[in-house]
C-alpha cells in the first residue's frame, strides 16, 4: 500500500514537469534586441543661401567727447543727462567761475599798470630820457600782462560747457560738486543720434562682403530683427584673433542704446547641392557622419563632408541620391543595429 502511494506521487511530479516544459516551449522567444524606430530621408538636390553670422555691440557712428581745458574746478550745475537730445552750442554744464572772476579782476589791474608804465616811457623815448632797452622791457611787460588777461577771459568762458555737436547724450560724467579734469570727458554724445553695430568677422569671409550689403540684425531684448546695411569694412585684420571689424548701419526708427549686444546675419548668394536635414548630422572625434540603412534596415556609418549650413538643412559632398539616411534618432544607433522605419521622407 505504501509503495503504491509513493509510486503515484512520483508519477504526479513527473507529469507536472512534462506539462510545464511543454507550456514553456509553446511560448514565443523574446527578441533580445528590440528594433529602434527611426525616420528616414533621402538626399535632395536643392539650394541654400549661405549666411555669415557675426556678433558685436551697438556704438555711435561718431562719438563726440565734451571736454574742458580746465582742471581742479568744481561743477556748479549740470543741464543735460543721459538720453537727452542736445543741439550744437547748447549749454550742458556750468563750472564754478568765482575764482576765475577774481583772477580776471587781478589780471585786469596788472594789465592796466603795465600799459600805463609803457605809455609813460614810450611818450619820452625820443627825448633821450629813457633807454631803448627800458622801452622794450615795458612793452614786453604790457604784452605779457595782456596775454594773461586774455587767458583768464578765455577760462571764464570755458566755465560754461557747450555741446560741440548735436546728438544724444549716452554717457555723463559731470557731477555737481565734483572737480573736473582736462583729461576726462564730462559728456559723451552720439553725433546726430546715429547708432550702428560694430561686428567682428573672420578674415576668411572678408572677400564675400561689400559695402551696402543687406544685413539682418537681432538686438538683445528685441523679438523682431532690425534691417541694416554694411557701411564700412575695416582694412585691418587683428594679428591675434584673425578677425576684422565691420560697421553696420541700422535702419530703425526706435532709439537704440549704446553697448547693446547684437547678432548680424549676412545673406550671401545661394549655392546648389545635395541637401540633408540638420537632424541627420552626427559628430564624434573622427568628424561628421550620418547613418544610412541597407536593404535589410541595418545601420551603417557613412562619413560625410558638410559644405554649407542652412537654417534646417545642410549641404553635403559626395552622397548617393538614393541613400536612405536616418533623419532622426541617430544618436541612439550603433553600427550594425537593425532598425524599424516609421516614416520615409
Amino acid at each position: 500500500m505504501i509503495k503504491r502511494i509513493v509510486f503515484l506521487a512520483v508519477g504526479a511530479v513527473l507529469l507536472y514537469g512534462v506539462v510545464t516544459l511543454l507550456r514553456e516551449e509553446s511560448q514565443p522567444l523574446p527578441n533580445p534586441t528590440a528594433a529602434l524606430s527611426v525616420t528616414v530621408a533621402k538626399p535632395l538636390l536643392g539650394s541654400i543661401a549661405e549666411i555669415i553670422s557675426a556678433t558685436g555691440v551697438t556704438i555711435p557712428r561718431e562719438e563726440i567727447q565734451v571736454m574742458t581745458e580746465l582742471s581742479g574746478v568744481r561743477v556748479r550745475g549740470v543741464l543735460a543727462d543721459v538720453g537727452d537730445s542736445v543741439k550744437k552750442g547748447q549749454k550742458v554744464a556750468v563750472l564754478d567761475g568765482e575764482s576765475l572772476v577774481n583772477q580776471l579782476v587781478q589780471l585786469e589791474s596788472d594789465y592796466e599798470r603795465a600799459r600805463d608804465a609803457f605809455s609813460r616811457v614810450d611818450g619820452i623815448k625820443d627825448t633821450g630820457a629813457v633807454s631803448k632797452q627800458l622801452v622794450m622791457e615795458k612793452r614786453t611787460d604790457m604784452q605779457a600782462a595782456k596775454a594773461k588777461l586774455d587767458d583768464a577771459e578765455l577760462n571764464l568762458k570755458r566755465s560754461t560747457i557747450l555741446a560741440p555737436e548735436a546728438g544724444v547724450v549716452f554717457e555723463r560724467n559731470a557731477v555737481i560738486g565734483g572737480l573736473v579734469k582736462s583729461s576726462e570727458p564730462l559728456f559723451r554724445i552720439a553725433r546726430h543720434h546715429e547708432i550702428e553695430m560694430e561686428a567682428m568677422v573672420p578674415e576668411s569671409v572678408l572677400s564675400a562682403l561689400k559695402a551696402s550689403q543687406p544685413v539682418s540684425v537681432t538686438l538683445t531684448g528685441e523679438n523682431a530683427s532690425t534691417r541694416g546695411t554694411i557701411r564700412l569694412i575695416t582694412p585691418r585684420v587683428d594679428n591675434a584673433t584673425r578677425m576684422a571689424a565691420i560697421r553696420i548701419r541700422l535702419h530703425s526708427t526706435n532709439p537704440i542704446p549704446v553697448g547693446l549686444f547684437a547678432t548680424a546675419r549676412i545673406l550671401q548668394s545661394a549655392r546648389e547641392g545635395m541637401l540633408l536635414p540638420k537632424t541627420a548630422l552626427q559628430q564624434d572625434s573622427t568628424g561628421d557622419f550620418v547613418w544610412v540603412l541597407s536593404a535589410e534596415n541595418k545601420a551603417e556609418r557613412l562619413p560625410i563632408k558638410v559644405t554649407l549650413f542652412g537654417d534646417e538643412q545642410v549641404m553635403v559632398d559626395a552622397i548617393a541620391s538614393d541613400a536612405r539616411v536616418v533623419a532622426r534618432a541617430g544618436a541612439f544607433i550603433k553600427e550594425g543595429d537593425n532598425v524599424q522605419v516609421v516614416e520615409d521622407k
